[in-house]
Protein backbone atom coordinates (compact mmCIF):
# COMPACT_ATOMS: atom_id res chain seq x y z
CA UNK A 1 0.00 0.00 0.00
CA UNK A 2 1.33 3.43 -0.95
CA UNK A 3 0.82 6.06 1.76
CA UNK A 4 1.45 9.67 0.75
CA UNK A 5 2.24 12.45 3.22
CA UNK A 6 2.01 16.16 2.59
CA UNK A 7 5.01 18.30 3.47
CA UNK A 8 4.10 20.70 6.29
CA UNK A 9 7.06 23.11 6.20
CA UNK A 10 7.68 25.02 2.92
CA UNK A 11 11.05 24.61 1.22
CA UNK A 12 12.96 26.54 -1.46
CA UNK A 13 16.33 26.69 -3.17
CA UNK A 14 18.25 29.69 -1.80
CA UNK A 15 19.13 32.71 -3.92
CA UNK A 16 22.77 32.70 -2.79
CA UNK A 17 25.47 30.25 -1.85
CA UNK A 18 27.28 30.13 1.50
CA UNK A 19 30.87 29.83 2.68
CA UNK A 20 32.15 28.06 5.78
CA UNK A 21 32.33 31.45 7.50
CA UNK A 22 28.73 32.39 6.67
CA UNK A 23 26.92 29.12 7.37
CA UNK A 24 24.03 29.88 9.74
CA UNK A 25 23.22 27.81 12.80
CA UNK A 26 20.87 24.87 12.25
CA UNK A 27 22.60 23.92 8.99
CA UNK A 28 23.26 20.42 7.68
CA UNK A 29 26.42 20.55 5.54
CA UNK A 30 26.44 17.59 3.15
CA UNK A 31 29.63 16.02 1.79
CA UNK A 32 30.02 12.57 0.31
CA UNK A 33 33.07 10.99 1.92
CA UNK A 34 34.31 10.43 5.45
CA UNK A 35 37.53 12.28 4.61
CA UNK A 36 35.58 15.36 3.49
CA UNK A 37 33.32 15.22 6.55
CA UNK A 38 36.26 15.05 8.98
CA UNK A 39 38.17 17.76 7.09
CA UNK A 40 35.16 20.08 7.28
CA UNK A 41 34.73 19.27 10.97
CA UNK A 42 38.30 20.38 11.66
CA UNK A 43 37.90 23.58 9.62
CA UNK A 44 34.61 24.57 11.26
CA UNK A 45 35.90 23.86 14.76
CA UNK A 46 38.86 26.13 14.01
CA UNK A 47 36.26 28.80 13.23
CA UNK A 48 34.76 28.25 16.67
CA UNK A 49 31.66 26.35 15.52
CA UNK A 50 30.16 23.45 17.46
CA UNK A 51 29.54 20.54 15.09
CA UNK A 52 28.10 17.04 14.89
CA UNK A 53 29.20 14.49 12.30
CA UNK A 54 27.12 11.75 10.66
CA UNK A 55 28.49 9.31 8.09
CA UNK A 56 27.78 5.77 7.00
CA UNK A 57 30.64 3.90 8.69
CA UNK A 58 29.58 5.19 12.11
CA UNK A 59 27.37 2.59 13.82
CA UNK A 60 23.66 3.48 13.97
CA UNK A 61 23.65 4.26 17.69
CA UNK A 62 26.55 6.71 17.33
CA UNK A 63 24.86 8.38 14.36
CA UNK A 64 21.71 8.79 16.43
CA UNK A 65 23.60 10.37 19.33
CA UNK A 66 25.30 12.84 17.00
CA UNK A 67 21.95 13.63 15.39
CA UNK A 68 20.31 14.09 18.81
CA UNK A 69 22.96 16.64 19.83
CA UNK A 70 22.25 18.65 16.69
CA UNK A 71 18.47 18.38 17.09
CA UNK A 72 18.76 19.56 20.71
CA UNK A 73 20.80 22.62 19.69
CA UNK A 74 23.98 21.43 21.41
CA UNK A 75 25.78 21.80 18.06
CA UNK A 76 25.20 24.46 15.41
CA UNK A 77 26.11 22.51 12.30
CA UNK A 78 25.80 18.85 11.36
CA UNK A 79 28.32 17.70 8.76
CA UNK A 80 26.98 14.59 7.09
CA UNK A 81 27.18 12.26 4.13
CA UNK A 82 24.01 11.09 2.42
CA UNK A 83 23.43 8.93 5.52
CA UNK A 84 21.60 12.06 6.67
CA UNK A 85 18.65 11.09 4.49
CA UNK A 86 18.23 7.64 6.03
CA UNK A 87 16.04 7.42 9.09
CA UNK A 88 17.56 10.08 11.34
CA UNK A 89 15.67 12.85 13.11
CA UNK A 90 17.62 15.86 11.83
CA UNK A 91 15.41 18.94 11.62
CA UNK A 92 17.36 21.87 10.17
CA UNK A 93 16.70 25.32 8.73
CA UNK A 94 19.28 24.94 5.94
CA UNK A 95 20.74 22.05 3.95
CA UNK A 96 23.97 23.08 2.20
CA UNK A 97 25.59 20.79 -0.38
CA UNK A 98 29.39 20.89 -0.20
CA UNK A 99 29.57 18.70 -3.32
CA UNK A 100 27.24 17.97 -6.21
CA UNK A 101 29.06 14.78 -7.19
CA UNK A 102 29.53 11.52 -5.29
CA UNK A 103 31.37 8.25 -5.68
CA UNK A 104 28.75 5.49 -5.91
CA UNK A 105 31.12 2.58 -5.38
CA UNK A 106 32.07 2.40 -9.05
CA UNK A 107 32.23 5.91 -10.51
CA UNK A 108 32.13 9.57 -9.60
CA UNK A 109 28.80 10.90 -10.81
CA UNK A 110 26.51 13.87 -10.46
CA UNK A 111 23.74 13.64 -7.89
CA UNK A 112 20.39 12.32 -9.01
CA UNK A 113 17.29 14.54 -8.61
CA UNK A 114 15.92 11.99 -6.12
CA UNK A 115 19.02 12.42 -3.93
CA UNK A 116 18.73 16.20 -3.94
CA UNK A 117 15.05 15.91 -3.00
CA UNK A 118 15.66 13.34 -0.27
CA UNK A 119 18.66 15.06 1.32
CA UNK A 120 17.49 18.62 0.70
CA UNK A 121 14.12 17.71 2.16
CA UNK A 122 15.70 17.82 5.61
CA UNK A 123 15.54 21.63 5.40
CA UNK A 124 12.66 23.28 7.21
CA UNK A 125 11.26 22.65 10.67
CA UNK A 126 7.47 22.73 10.92
CA UNK A 127 6.36 25.33 13.43
CA UNK A 128 9.94 26.53 14.02
CA UNK A 129 11.13 28.06 10.73
CA UNK A 130 9.24 29.82 7.97
CA UNK A 131 10.90 28.23 4.94
CA UNK A 132 13.58 25.58 4.70
CA UNK A 133 16.48 26.51 2.43
CA UNK A 134 18.57 24.31 0.13
CA UNK A 135 21.87 25.82 -0.93
CA UNK A 136 25.48 25.04 -1.91
CA UNK A 137 29.04 26.26 -1.38
CA UNK A 138 29.54 27.92 -4.77
CA UNK A 139 27.50 29.76 -7.36
CA UNK A 140 28.11 26.99 -9.92
CA UNK A 141 27.06 24.21 -7.54
CA UNK A 142 23.98 26.16 -6.49
CA UNK A 143 22.92 26.35 -10.14
CA UNK A 144 23.27 22.55 -10.39
CA UNK A 145 21.24 22.04 -7.22
CA UNK A 146 18.52 24.37 -8.52
CA UNK A 147 18.38 22.44 -11.81
CA UNK A 148 18.20 19.04 -10.09
CA UNK A 149 15.64 20.12 -7.51
CA UNK A 150 13.37 21.40 -10.28
CA UNK A 151 13.24 17.90 -11.79
CA UNK A 152 10.76 15.26 -10.67
CA UNK A 153 12.53 12.22 -9.19
CA UNK A 154 12.29 9.11 -11.35
CA UNK A 155 9.63 6.66 -10.22
CA UNK A 156 10.77 3.36 -8.75
CA UNK A 157 10.37 0.61 -11.31
CA UNK A 158 11.65 -2.37 -9.34
CA UNK A 159 11.75 -3.83 -5.84
CA UNK A 160 14.80 -5.06 -3.93
CA UNK A 161 14.48 -8.43 -2.24
CA UNK A 162 16.68 -10.65 -0.09
CA UNK A 163 16.49 -14.45 0.04
CA UNK A 164 14.67 -16.41 2.71
CA UNK A 165 15.71 -19.78 4.10
CA UNK A 166 13.10 -21.48 1.91
CA UNK A 167 14.52 -19.73 -1.17
CA UNK A 168 18.07 -20.89 -0.44
CA UNK A 169 16.98 -24.39 0.46
CA UNK A 170 16.02 -24.95 -3.18
CA UNK A 171 19.46 -23.93 -4.49
CA UNK A 172 22.34 -26.45 -4.48
CA UNK A 173 25.80 -25.66 -3.16
CA UNK A 174 27.36 -24.00 -0.12
CA UNK A 175 25.74 -21.00 1.57
CA UNK A 176 28.08 -18.63 -0.30
CA UNK A 177 27.20 -20.32 -3.59
CA UNK A 178 23.49 -20.21 -2.78
CA UNK A 179 23.65 -16.48 -2.04
CA UNK A 180 25.69 -15.82 -5.18
CA UNK A 181 23.18 -17.70 -7.34
CA UNK A 182 20.33 -15.81 -5.74
CA UNK A 183 22.15 -12.54 -6.41
CA UNK A 184 22.23 -13.45 -10.09
CA UNK A 185 18.42 -13.86 -10.01
CA UNK A 186 18.71 -17.47 -11.13
CA UNK A 187 15.85 -18.46 -8.84
CA UNK A 188 13.58 -15.55 -9.85
CA UNK A 189 10.98 -16.38 -12.52
CA UNK A 190 11.78 -14.80 -15.88
CA UNK A 191 8.57 -12.77 -15.91
CA UNK A 192 9.52 -11.05 -12.63
CA UNK A 193 13.14 -10.20 -13.39
CA UNK A 194 12.18 -6.86 -14.95
CA UNK A 195 10.64 -5.64 -11.69
CA UNK A 196 12.76 -7.38 -9.04
CA UNK A 197 16.42 -6.97 -8.19
CA UNK A 198 18.36 -8.35 -5.26
CA UNK A 199 19.60 -6.56 -2.20
CA UNK A 200 23.38 -6.12 -2.08
CA UNK A 201 24.59 -9.52 -0.91
CA UNK A 202 28.34 -9.04 -1.41
CA UNK A 203 29.21 -8.74 2.29
CA UNK A 204 26.96 -11.66 3.23
CA UNK A 205 28.64 -13.80 0.58
CA UNK A 206 32.09 -12.92 1.97
CA UNK A 207 30.98 -13.89 5.48
CA UNK A 208 29.43 -17.12 4.22
CA UNK A 209 32.79 -18.05 2.66
CA UNK A 210 34.31 -17.85 6.14
CA UNK A 211 32.03 -20.65 7.38
CA UNK A 212 32.81 -24.25 6.46
CA UNK A 213 30.09 -26.60 5.25
CA UNK A 214 30.38 -28.47 8.56
CA UNK A 215 29.92 -25.25 10.55
CA UNK A 216 26.87 -24.28 8.50
CA UNK A 217 25.41 -27.74 9.07
CA UNK A 218 25.99 -27.44 12.83
CA UNK A 219 24.36 -24.01 12.91
CA UNK A 220 21.49 -24.95 10.62
CA UNK A 221 20.72 -22.97 7.49
CA UNK A 222 18.35 -20.55 9.24
CA UNK A 223 20.87 -19.59 11.94
CA UNK A 224 23.74 -19.45 9.44
CA UNK A 225 21.76 -17.07 7.21
CA UNK A 226 20.91 -14.94 10.23
CA UNK A 227 24.57 -14.89 11.26
CA UNK A 228 25.81 -13.63 7.88
CA UNK A 229 23.19 -10.86 8.02
CA UNK A 230 25.18 -9.21 10.83
CA UNK A 231 26.23 -5.58 10.18
CA UNK A 232 29.89 -6.07 9.25
CA UNK A 233 32.40 -4.52 6.91
CA UNK A 234 35.84 -5.66 5.79
CA UNK A 235 37.58 -4.28 8.89
CA UNK A 236 35.30 -6.15 11.32
CA UNK A 237 35.11 -9.54 9.59
CA UNK A 238 37.78 -11.03 11.88
CA UNK A 239 35.79 -9.99 14.97
CA UNK A 240 32.65 -11.48 13.40
CA UNK A 241 34.54 -14.72 12.74
CA UNK A 242 35.60 -14.84 16.41
CA UNK A 243 31.94 -14.40 17.38
CA UNK A 244 30.87 -17.18 15.01
CA UNK A 245 33.53 -19.54 16.41
CA UNK A 246 32.41 -18.95 20.00
CA UNK A 247 28.76 -19.50 19.07
CA UNK A 248 29.69 -22.78 17.38
CA UNK A 249 31.62 -23.85 20.50
CA UNK A 250 28.72 -22.80 22.73
CA UNK A 251 30.76 -20.12 24.55
CA UNK A 252 30.11 -16.48 25.31
CA UNK A 253 31.24 -14.33 22.40
CA UNK A 254 34.22 -11.99 22.96
CA UNK A 255 33.78 -8.43 24.13
CA UNK A 256 34.56 -5.72 21.57
CA UNK A 257 37.96 -4.03 21.94
CA UNK A 258 38.09 -0.86 24.03
CA UNK A 259 38.28 2.46 22.22
CA UNK A 260 41.33 4.69 22.83
CA UNK A 261 40.75 7.67 25.08
CA UNK A 262 41.37 10.46 24.43
CA UNK A 263 41.33 10.47 20.62
CA UNK A 264 44.53 12.22 19.51
CA UNK A 265 44.86 11.50 15.81
CA UNK A 266 43.43 9.74 12.77
CA UNK A 267 44.73 6.37 13.97
CA UNK A 268 42.87 6.74 17.25
CA UNK A 269 39.74 7.73 15.34
CA UNK A 270 39.94 4.60 13.17
CA UNK A 271 40.49 2.46 16.28
CA UNK A 272 37.44 4.07 17.88
CA UNK A 273 35.35 3.40 14.78
CA UNK A 274 36.50 -0.24 14.84
CA UNK A 275 35.62 -0.56 18.53
CA UNK A 276 32.16 0.91 17.98
CA UNK A 277 31.53 -1.18 14.85
CA UNK A 278 32.53 -4.33 16.76
CA UNK A 279 30.16 -3.35 19.57
CA UNK A 280 27.45 -2.89 16.96
CA UNK A 281 27.95 -6.51 15.84
CA UNK A 282 27.84 -7.72 19.47
CA UNK A 283 24.62 -5.84 20.22
CA UNK A 284 23.04 -6.94 16.94
CA UNK A 285 23.72 -10.57 17.85
CA UNK A 286 22.39 -10.01 21.37
CA UNK A 287 19.04 -8.95 19.90
CA UNK A 288 18.66 -12.14 17.84
CA UNK A 289 16.83 -15.01 19.53
CA UNK A 290 19.29 -17.59 18.19
CA UNK A 291 22.35 -15.83 19.60
CA UNK A 292 21.17 -13.88 22.68
CA UNK A 293 22.34 -16.63 25.05
CA UNK A 294 25.94 -16.02 23.94
CA UNK A 295 25.83 -12.28 24.75
CA UNK A 296 25.52 -12.04 28.54
CA UNK A 297 27.55 -8.79 28.61
CA UNK A 298 25.17 -6.87 26.33
CA UNK A 299 24.32 -4.34 29.06
CA UNK A 300 28.03 -3.64 29.65
CA UNK A 301 28.72 -3.28 25.91
CA UNK A 302 25.75 -0.98 25.43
Amino acid sequence: ELVEHQRLAPIAVAERHFTLETLPASTILVAFSRRAVLDLKMKLERLGRAVSVVYGSLPPEVRRRQADRFAAGETEICIATDAVGMGLNLPADVVCFYDVEKFDGKNDRRLYPSEVHQIGGRAGRYGMSTTGLITAMSRADLAVIRELYAQEPAELTFARVAPTVDDLDMIPGSLAEQLAQWAELKSIPDELRAVITTADLDERIELAKMLSDDEIQRLGLASALQLVNAPTRKATRAFWQDCAYMILENYQIPLPPDAPSPIRDGGDLEATEFSIASADIYLWLSRRREFAQFCDAHAQVR
